[in-house]
């Protein structure tokens, strides 16, 4: 990333295109659970495991599981 920030920037530009191009706000363009989930993940720091998930955001193991394969 040091020796080639504007590689990395393009990159970056290259993934978020299809959700800058469509002029609504990023998170609106993911459902309920799906920002439920991102929001859990980043609180824990670590990859979701389902069955916590679950537990805590009062879902089906099932319904996580669904949610986090989209992604």
């Amino acid at each position: 990333m040091k020796e080639n920030p504007a590689f990395i920037q393009s990159i970056l530009r290259n993934m978020l295109a299809s959700y800058l191009i469509s002029g609504r706000p990023i998170l609106a363009s993911f459902t309920k659970i799906e920002r439920m989930l991102m929001r859990y993940a980043s609180c824990h720091n670590r990859v979701i495991r389902p069955a916590e998930a679950a537990i805590e955001l009062d879902l089906h193991k099932q319904t996580v599981i669904k949610y986090a394969e989209s992604w």
